[in-house]
């Protein structure tokens, strides 16, 4: 099931970028006051984050994710014939 997985990224996402701010401010916090580098790592790992989020929590591909997970226990449960037990 793909929920676990987004859950374990969702938490390493928010504890490497944590680290990295915290990096940030304990280093370079005053240069030439640009954007701060770890802003890169948060915006695009974080839109992929939210994109894969969306794919596990949202609505996007239900039925098919549906099916995959009932052929998936049909193959593990052994049964040959699915449709003579409905």
């Amino acid at each position: 099931m793909a929920v676990v997985p987004d859950r374990a990224h969702g938490v390493t996402y928010v504890l490497v970028n944590c680290g990295l701010w915290v990096t940030w401010a304990l280093t370079d916090r005053h240069h030439d006051g640009g954007l701060p580098w770890p802003i890169w790592s948060t915006v695009f790992w974080g839109i992929g984050v939210v994109m894969s989020g969306l794919g596990a929590y949202g609505d996007f591909g239900r039925p098919q994710r549906t099916q995959r997970q009932y052929e998936r226990l049909v193959r593990e449960q052994g049964i040959n014939n699915p449709g003579r037990y409905a």
